[in-house]
């Protein structure tokens, strides 16, 4: 009699274990899922991210995307090298571009160990000439002198105003170093390699492009179209037996500006100087440039 009424009295108690238990499996397939689809840009402004930001958005994946600032005025980078965890940007969102050099990939990378990180980046001349021109055009605005340090344009709305030929070869080998990291953190285990790939938005054609990042965000990268290398372009780009064809998504290009002629024959100039050939302007990989600066 007793051994029948506590059967029937522990019956509801492991009906609600199973609930809990299922409930709680529900949510951590949640959240794994969800930091699958997270995507983290460690490569510099003027790199295409708006582009980027665009194409985040319009996936029918769903992604929501934080362009440097997020909500309530947080930068994601910022936040990455102080270690906040708990903070809702990193729960809220699941891309994030635009000054992604600053930010703290590994810590991330621990954090979120099914995200992908793309890094973007673009041929070094042009990348110099985008942002050195960036800079010239909020100093203008400013009324300041079109090229020049942080103490020549105390009154911009910007802090990002050092443009100077000191400044521009500083982009070069910070950059350098930073491209050198992610590489050799991302190219260190195979399971690394999986979930890492490069892209130039301003160089690639948007077929390159999108068959980059539609492997690189594959929601299940430790199964399917494993690479031994890493996915630094499209060649590289493991093949997929079930679809033969990429899914065309156009690119719109956001934030296209040209460059004026005075910021070109500056940034050459630098270049040269650091001893930089002509050969040099079109790297994406930022090294051979870096190694030949001056030091100081």
């Amino acid at each position: 009699e007793r051994s029948g009424v506590s059967g029937l009295a522990m019956r509801p108690t492991a009906f609600l274990f199973l609930a809990v238990a299922s409930a709680l499996a529900i949510v951590v397939k949640s959240v794994l899922d969800r930091d699958k689809r997270k995507v983290f840009f460690p490569g510099p402004n003027k790199t295409g991210t708006s582009t980027l930001m665009e194409i985040f958005l319009r996936k029918k994946e769903g992604y929501h995307s934080c362009h440097g600032v997020c909500g309530g005025g947080m930068l994601w980078a910022e936040l990455s090298r102080k270690h906040e965890a708990s903070s809702p940007v990193f729960h809220q969102f699941n891309a994030y571009m635009d000054n992604g050099d600053s930010a703290d990939f590994i810590w991330l990378s621990q954090l979120f160990p099914t995200a992908r990180f793309v890094l973007n980046t673009r041929s070094l001349k042009s990348w110099l000439e985008s942002r050195a021109d960036h800079i010239r055009r909020h100093r203008v605005r400013a009324g300041c002198s079109p090229f020049g340090n942080e103490t020549s344009c105390t009154n911009a709305y910007s802090s990002f105003v050092d443009n100077s030929n000191a400044a521009i070869q500083g982009w070069v080998v910070d950059i350098a170093s930073k491209q050198t990291e992610v590489f050799r953190y991302f190219s260190s285990s195979p399971s690394r390699m999986q979930r890492f790939a490069v892209v130039d938005v301003v160089g690639q054609t948007p077929s390159e492009l999108n068959a980059v990042l539609e492997w690189v965000t594959r929601k299940e990268w430790n199964a399917s179209r494993v690479t031994t290398k890493l996915v630094m372009s499209t060649a590289d780009v493991p093949p997929d037996a079930h679809h033969a064809k990429v899914r065309e998504e156009p690119v719109i290009i956001v934030n296209s500006m040209g460059h004026v002629d005075v910021t070109s024959r500056r940034v050459e100039r630098v270049l040269r100087s650091m001893g930089c050939p002509r050969e040099m302007d079109d790297d994406r990989r930022y090294s051979r440039c870096a190694n030949r600066a001056p030091r100081i």
